[in-house]
Protein backbone atom coordinates (compact mmCIF):
# COMPACT_ATOMS: atom_id res chain seq x y z
CA UNK A 1 0.00 0.00 0.00
CA UNK A 2 1.41 3.40 -1.01
CA UNK A 3 2.11 5.86 1.78
CA UNK A 4 -0.09 9.03 1.63
CA UNK A 5 2.96 11.29 1.54
CA UNK A 6 4.33 9.35 -1.46
CA UNK A 7 1.04 9.68 -3.31
CA UNK A 8 0.93 13.37 -2.54
CA UNK A 9 4.46 13.84 -3.83
CA UNK A 10 3.66 12.04 -7.09
CA UNK A 11 0.54 14.15 -7.58
CA UNK A 12 2.49 17.33 -6.94
CA UNK A 13 5.18 16.25 -9.43
CA UNK A 14 2.54 15.49 -12.07
CA UNK A 15 0.83 18.82 -11.47
CA UNK A 16 4.16 20.61 -11.81
CA UNK A 17 4.93 18.72 -15.01
CA UNK A 18 1.56 19.61 -16.55
CA UNK A 19 1.90 23.25 -15.52
CA UNK A 20 5.43 23.59 -16.90
CA UNK A 21 4.78 21.78 -20.18
CA UNK A 22 1.27 23.11 -20.89
CA UNK A 23 2.42 26.20 -22.86
CA UNK A 24 4.65 24.14 -25.15
CA UNK A 25 2.16 21.28 -25.67
CA UNK A 26 -0.73 23.71 -26.23
CA UNK A 27 1.35 25.60 -28.79
CA UNK A 28 2.18 22.33 -30.58
CA UNK A 29 -1.48 21.26 -30.65
CA UNK A 30 -2.57 24.67 -31.93
CA UNK A 31 -0.07 24.47 -34.78
CA UNK A 32 -1.13 20.94 -35.73
CA UNK A 33 -4.83 21.86 -35.70
CA UNK A 34 -4.42 25.08 -37.68
CA UNK A 35 -5.45 25.31 -41.33
CA UNK A 36 -2.00 26.28 -42.50
CA UNK A 37 -0.14 24.14 -45.01
CA UNK A 38 2.10 21.46 -43.55
CA UNK A 39 5.27 23.27 -44.59
CA UNK A 40 4.21 26.34 -42.60
CA UNK A 41 3.29 24.15 -39.61
CA UNK A 42 6.69 22.48 -39.68
CA UNK A 43 8.40 25.86 -39.87
CA UNK A 44 6.55 27.06 -36.76
CA UNK A 45 7.33 23.86 -34.86
CA UNK A 46 11.02 24.24 -35.66
CA UNK A 47 10.95 27.92 -34.77
CA UNK A 48 8.81 28.04 -31.65
CA UNK A 49 8.36 24.56 -30.17
CA UNK A 50 11.56 22.56 -30.51
CA UNK A 51 13.88 25.37 -29.31
CA UNK A 52 11.98 25.53 -25.99
CA UNK A 53 12.48 21.86 -25.18
CA UNK A 54 16.11 21.90 -23.90
CA UNK A 55 15.27 24.47 -21.20
CA UNK A 56 12.22 22.53 -20.05
CA UNK A 57 14.06 19.22 -19.99
CA UNK A 58 16.86 20.82 -17.99
CA UNK A 59 14.31 21.76 -15.32
CA UNK A 60 13.14 18.18 -14.97
CA UNK A 61 16.56 16.60 -15.47
CA UNK A 62 17.68 15.21 -18.83
CA UNK A 63 17.39 11.58 -17.66
CA UNK A 64 14.16 11.97 -15.70
CA UNK A 65 10.84 10.30 -16.43
CA UNK A 66 9.29 13.75 -16.90
CA UNK A 67 11.83 14.62 -19.63
CA UNK A 68 11.14 11.30 -21.35
CA UNK A 69 7.39 11.95 -21.21
CA UNK A 70 7.82 15.40 -22.73
CA UNK A 71 10.00 14.01 -25.53
CA UNK A 72 7.44 11.31 -26.27
CA UNK A 73 4.57 13.80 -26.42
CA UNK A 74 6.41 16.03 -28.90
CA UNK A 75 7.49 12.97 -30.89
CA UNK A 76 3.85 11.92 -31.25
CA UNK A 77 2.95 15.40 -32.49
CA UNK A 78 5.68 15.24 -35.15
CA UNK A 79 4.50 11.77 -36.16
CA UNK A 80 0.97 13.15 -36.62
CA UNK A 81 2.30 15.91 -38.87
CA UNK A 82 4.29 13.44 -40.96
CA UNK A 83 1.36 11.04 -41.16
CA UNK A 84 -0.82 13.81 -42.59
CA UNK A 85 1.80 14.39 -45.29
CA UNK A 86 1.84 10.69 -46.12
CA UNK A 87 -1.95 10.45 -46.31
CA UNK A 88 -2.21 13.40 -48.68
CA UNK A 89 0.93 12.52 -50.66
CA UNK A 90 2.17 16.11 -50.32
CA UNK A 91 5.21 17.68 -48.64
CA UNK A 92 7.13 14.42 -48.40
CA UNK A 93 10.26 16.41 -47.52
CA UNK A 94 8.43 17.74 -44.44
CA UNK A 95 7.40 14.18 -43.56
CA UNK A 96 11.00 12.99 -43.81
CA UNK A 97 12.36 15.81 -41.62
CA UNK A 98 9.57 15.46 -39.04
CA UNK A 99 10.06 11.69 -38.77
CA UNK A 100 13.83 12.08 -38.45
CA UNK A 101 13.33 14.46 -35.53
CA UNK A 102 10.59 12.30 -33.99
CA UNK A 103 12.87 9.25 -34.09
CA UNK A 104 15.44 11.14 -31.99
CA UNK A 105 12.83 12.21 -29.44
CA UNK A 106 10.84 9.01 -28.93
CA UNK A 107 11.62 7.14 -25.74
CA UNK A 108 9.46 4.02 -26.19
CA UNK A 109 9.69 0.88 -28.30
CA UNK A 110 6.12 1.46 -29.52
CA UNK A 111 7.04 4.96 -30.65
CA UNK A 112 10.15 3.72 -32.47
CA UNK A 113 8.12 1.00 -34.24
CA UNK A 114 5.43 3.50 -35.23
CA UNK A 115 7.98 5.91 -36.68
CA UNK A 116 9.81 3.13 -38.55
CA UNK A 117 6.53 2.03 -40.14
CA UNK A 118 5.90 5.61 -41.24
CA UNK A 119 9.43 5.80 -42.68
CA UNK A 120 8.78 2.62 -44.68
CA UNK A 121 5.53 4.14 -45.93
CA UNK A 122 7.44 7.28 -46.91
CA UNK A 123 9.96 5.22 -48.91
CA UNK A 124 7.08 3.53 -50.73
CA UNK A 125 5.48 6.92 -51.46
CA UNK A 126 8.73 8.22 -52.89
CA UNK A 127 9.00 5.20 -55.20
CA UNK A 128 5.49 5.87 -56.46
CA UNK A 129 5.88 9.62 -56.91
CA UNK A 130 9.28 9.62 -58.64
CA UNK A 131 10.17 7.93 -61.92
CA UNK A 132 12.04 4.71 -61.10
CA UNK A 133 14.04 4.72 -64.34
CA UNK A 134 15.59 8.21 -64.19
CA UNK A 135 15.07 8.83 -60.46
CA UNK A 136 14.59 12.58 -60.95
CA UNK A 137 11.38 13.37 -62.84
CA UNK A 138 7.90 13.15 -61.26
CA UNK A 139 6.14 9.92 -62.16
CA UNK A 140 3.12 10.05 -64.47
CA UNK A 141 0.47 7.44 -63.50
CA UNK A 142 -0.47 7.08 -67.18
CA UNK A 143 3.13 6.16 -68.08
CA UNK A 144 3.71 3.38 -65.53
CA UNK A 145 5.69 0.43 -66.88
CA UNK A 146 4.50 -3.15 -66.34
CA UNK A 147 7.35 -5.61 -65.71
CA UNK A 148 6.14 -9.19 -66.21
CA UNK A 149 7.63 -12.02 -64.18
CA UNK A 150 7.09 -15.78 -63.92
CA UNK A 151 7.44 -17.94 -60.84
CA UNK A 152 6.54 -21.22 -59.16
CA UNK A 153 7.60 -22.94 -62.38
CA UNK A 154 6.91 -26.68 -62.57
CA UNK A 155 7.99 -28.70 -65.61
CA UNK A 156 6.68 -32.25 -65.89
CA UNK A 157 5.34 -34.61 -68.51
CA UNK A 158 6.09 -32.19 -71.33
CA UNK A 159 4.05 -29.33 -69.85
CA UNK A 160 5.02 -26.22 -67.93
CA UNK A 161 2.90 -24.75 -65.14
CA UNK A 162 3.74 -21.35 -63.73
CA UNK A 163 2.36 -18.20 -62.16
CA UNK A 164 2.66 -14.77 -63.71
CA UNK A 165 2.55 -11.37 -62.07
CA UNK A 166 3.06 -7.80 -63.21
CA UNK A 167 5.27 -5.39 -61.25
CA UNK A 168 4.25 -1.75 -61.71
CA UNK A 169 7.28 0.54 -62.09
CA UNK A 170 6.69 4.29 -61.78
CA UNK A 171 7.78 6.11 -64.93
CA UNK A 172 7.74 9.69 -66.22
CA UNK A 173 6.55 10.81 -69.66
CA UNK A 174 10.13 11.61 -70.72
CA UNK A 175 11.42 8.09 -70.04
CA UNK A 176 8.38 6.53 -71.69
CA UNK A 177 8.90 8.70 -74.76
CA UNK A 178 12.59 7.80 -74.96
CA UNK A 179 11.84 4.08 -74.65
CA UNK A 180 9.17 4.29 -77.36
CA UNK A 181 11.55 6.18 -79.67
CA UNK A 182 14.31 3.58 -79.20
CA UNK A 183 11.85 0.75 -79.81
CA UNK A 184 10.53 2.37 -83.01
CA UNK A 185 14.07 2.97 -84.27
CA UNK A 186 15.04 -0.64 -83.52
CA UNK A 187 11.97 -2.08 -85.24
CA UNK A 188 12.56 0.17 -88.25
CA UNK A 189 16.12 -1.07 -88.63
CA UNK A 190 14.96 -4.66 -88.12
CA UNK A 191 12.28 -4.29 -90.79
CA UNK A 192 14.75 -2.62 -93.16
CA UNK A 193 17.20 -5.50 -92.74
CA UNK A 194 14.47 -8.01 -93.46
CA UNK A 195 13.32 -6.18 -96.60
CA UNK A 196 16.88 -5.79 -97.86
CA UNK A 197 17.45 -9.51 -97.31
CA UNK A 198 14.29 -10.37 -99.26
CA UNK A 199 15.28 -8.01 -102.07
CA UNK A 200 18.82 -9.39 -102.33
CA UNK A 201 17.54 -12.95 -102.25
CA UNK A 202 14.95 -12.29 -104.92
CA UNK A 203 17.64 -10.96 -107.26
CA UNK A 204 19.88 -13.94 -106.53
CA UNK A 205 17.28 -16.48 -107.64
CA UNK A 206 17.40 -20.19 -106.88
CA UNK A 207 17.73 -20.89 -103.15
CA UNK A 208 19.05 -17.40 -102.58
CA UNK A 209 15.80 -15.83 -101.28
CA UNK A 210 15.53 -18.03 -98.20
CA UNK A 211 19.17 -17.66 -97.16
CA UNK A 212 19.25 -13.91 -97.80
CA UNK A 213 15.99 -13.42 -95.92
CA UNK A 214 17.34 -15.31 -92.90
CA UNK A 215 20.55 -13.27 -92.97
CA UNK A 216 18.56 -10.05 -93.28
CA UNK A 217 16.30 -11.09 -90.40
CA UNK A 218 19.25 -11.90 -88.12
CA UNK A 219 21.13 -8.71 -89.09
CA UNK A 220 18.03 -6.63 -88.33
CA UNK A 221 17.55 -8.45 -85.02
CA UNK A 222 21.15 -7.75 -83.97
CA UNK A 223 20.80 -4.08 -84.91
CA UNK A 224 17.54 -3.87 -82.95
CA UNK A 225 19.22 -5.21 -79.80
CA UNK A 226 22.22 -2.94 -80.31
CA UNK A 227 19.96 0.13 -80.49
CA UNK A 228 17.88 -1.00 -77.49
CA UNK A 229 20.95 -1.53 -75.28
CA UNK A 230 23.40 1.16 -76.31
CA UNK A 231 21.03 4.03 -77.10
CA UNK A 232 19.55 4.24 -73.60
CA UNK A 233 20.82 7.06 -71.33
CA UNK A 234 23.60 6.08 -68.94
CA UNK A 235 21.62 7.23 -65.89
CA UNK A 236 18.49 5.24 -66.76
CA UNK A 237 18.01 2.21 -64.51
CA UNK A 238 17.26 -1.24 -65.85
CA UNK A 239 14.17 -3.21 -64.82
CA UNK A 240 16.50 -5.65 -63.00
CA UNK A 241 17.27 -2.86 -60.52
CA UNK A 242 13.66 -2.49 -59.34
CA UNK A 243 13.42 -3.48 -55.63
CA UNK A 244 10.36 -5.69 -56.14
CA UNK A 245 11.97 -7.38 -59.15
CA UNK A 246 15.09 -8.06 -57.08
CA UNK A 247 13.01 -9.52 -54.28
CA UNK A 248 11.12 -11.82 -56.63
CA UNK A 249 14.30 -12.92 -58.43
CA UNK A 250 15.82 -13.85 -55.09
CA UNK A 251 12.72 -15.98 -54.50
CA UNK A 252 13.28 -17.84 -57.78
CA UNK A 253 11.12 -15.80 -60.18
CA UNK A 254 12.20 -14.94 -63.73
CA UNK A 255 11.77 -11.86 -65.86
CA UNK A 256 9.50 -12.34 -68.86
CA UNK A 257 5.95 -13.12 -69.90
CA UNK A 258 6.77 -16.85 -70.10
CA UNK A 259 9.46 -19.04 -68.49
CA UNK A 260 12.67 -19.45 -70.40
Amino acid sequence: MNHPSTQGGAQDAQATFERETAPLINALEAILQSREVTRAKWGKIKGSVLPRMPELMAKFGADSDAADELSEMVSIGLYMLANHCLQTGQDLVVAEEALATASKLTTSDAGAARIQEAMDHLASKRNQSTCFFCGTEPADPTCARSIYMCGDIVKEYGRVDFKRISVAAARCAKCKGHESMVKRAGLTVWGAGLLIGIGVGWNMGGEGPLGATVIGFLAGFLCYNFISIFCRPVHMKDEDDHPEVKRLKNAGWQLGYRPR
